[in-house]
């Protein structure tokens, strides 16, 4: 396994196309520059619990083969998730809060996905995802633009207690 609890990386850093196969721990991680995960595989659990991202996170096309858990972490800048797959649980759940734009289009969940509690500051994107199982955004907070469009889910989708700020769209085209 791979072991960053509480490391700080004050400079970029790059996993992009790293994988890794067992449980990789990065609780209380602070990454202080624009993060790349880009392209990896986390064969594993992906434990973020708690991380910080002062910089752009870029996990598009990120592979998440078990569970992948970001509860209570903060997301400064740009969090990319386009095109990711999370075939565990999506735990973002707990107070995450995204700052800056959140970009989960085209994302595919097919386990469950907990968004609840979480906050969204600014735009989020979750365009065309995909959530094959439960999703829930019960008590989460969309205070910018939140887009839904051509979003599918196959389960039951939780928006209870949720608070849209902004104009949220949820249409198919």
């Amino acid at each position: 396994y791979a072991d960053f609890r509480g490391a700080t990386f004050t400079e970029d850093a790059d996993f992009g196309v790293a994988t890794f196969t067992g449980n990789a721990r990065f609780r209380g991680a602070t990454f202080m520059g624009s993060t790349m995960f880009s392209g990896a595989t986390f064969t594993g659990n992906a434990l973020f619990t708690e991380a910080t991202f002062t910089g752009d996170a870029n996990f598009n096309k990120t592979v998440f083969s078990q569970h992948a858990e970001f509860s209570s972490s903060a997301f400064a800048g740009d969090a990319y998730f386009s095109e990711a797959t999370f075939t565990g649980y999506a735990y973002f759940s707990s107070g995450v809060t995204f700052t800056a734009f959140a970009y989960f289009k085209e994302a595919i969940f097919t386990d469950k996905a907990n968004f609840s509690e979480a906050t969204f500051a600014n735009r989020a994107d979750f365009k065309a995802a995909t959530f094959t199982s439960d999703a829930s955004f019960a008590v989460a907070t969309f205070i910018g633009h939140a887009d839904f469009g051509g979003a599918a889910f196959t389960r039951d989708a939780h928006f209870s207690e949720a608070t849209f700020a902004e104009d949220a769209a949820f249409d198919n085209t």
